[in-house]
């Protein structure tokens, strides 16, 4: 998405609020109810390893947390595995245009995850999350602010917020606390599932190749680099 695909997805959540500010009182409950669900629905779904880009409206984490919480968590899967694949060639032609200086390595991912070589593809995609994080803020996405010797539970990207100034404050909800992806390995049994990036990247996990965990990495770099390019202080 580029500025104006950014504000032409502002333009439509705004309009949405509009007209349901003049409509009737109940659908103007409604509105509030998706915005006060939406900040849980964000971490519900990143808690099972899935990220939201501002190509998607603000009400699709909101339907599909309530459906993990029926306990249809397959189908939000199967669901997010085809919204993904069908989006794949629009988000590489976004982050290769963004960052054409990384053209070959993203390309070698994205080709890798449709030849079903997912060991390389998300081994491929985490250090680019990285990699993009530390080229726009400084900092890396997998490590966790430490005040006092005391490590916070967020990354230490979220520093590079100020959350008032940010269109729709839920989409910061991922950099609040850690998830399985980033969190330390002796936390990994509080979250609904094990992808971790150092258990992948130092050889400890050699079970996370499938099209679902390549399209989760993928889903998390294609945040990264929305938040990143049209919220973070530059």
């Amino acid at each position: 998405m580029d500025k104006e695909g950014l504000e032409e997805w502002q333009n439509r959540w705004k309009e949405v609020f509009d007209k349901i500010s003049k409509s009737m009182p109940g659908l103007l409950e409604a509105g509030k109810i998706l915005e006060e669900e939406s900040p849980e629905a964000f971490w519900q779904l990143c808690r099972y390893g899935w990220y939201f880009g501002y190509d998607s409206l603000p009400k699709t984490p909101v339907e599909l947390a309530r459906e993990i919480k029926k306990g249809n968590q397959r189908e939000v899967d199967d669901f997010l595995i085809k919204y993904y694949e069908d989006e794949l060639e629009s988000i590489e032609r976004r982050l290769v245009g963004r960052y054409p200086h990384r053209t070959m390595v993203l390309q070698e991912a994205f080709q890798n995850h449709r030849e079903k070589r997912y060991y390389s593809s998300i081994t491929l995609f985490l250090t680019q999350v990285d990699g993009v994080c530390k080229e726009l803020t400084g900092n890396i996405f997998f490590t966790t602010e430490e005040i006092k010797g005391v490590k916070i539970r967020k990354p230490k990207i979220a520093k590079a917020f100020n959350e008032e100034e940010v269109f729709f404050k839920p989409f910061l909800v991922p950099l609040k606390e850690t998830s399985s992806i980033n969190s330390h390995w002796t936390k990994l049994n509080s979250f609904p599932l094990r992808l971790n990036r150092h258990e992948i990247l130092h050889g400890e996990d050699f079970d996370y190749a499938s099209q679902m965990n390549s399209l989760k990495v993928i889903s998390l770099l294609n945040y990264i680099s929305d938040i990143l390019t049209y919220e973070a202080k530059q």
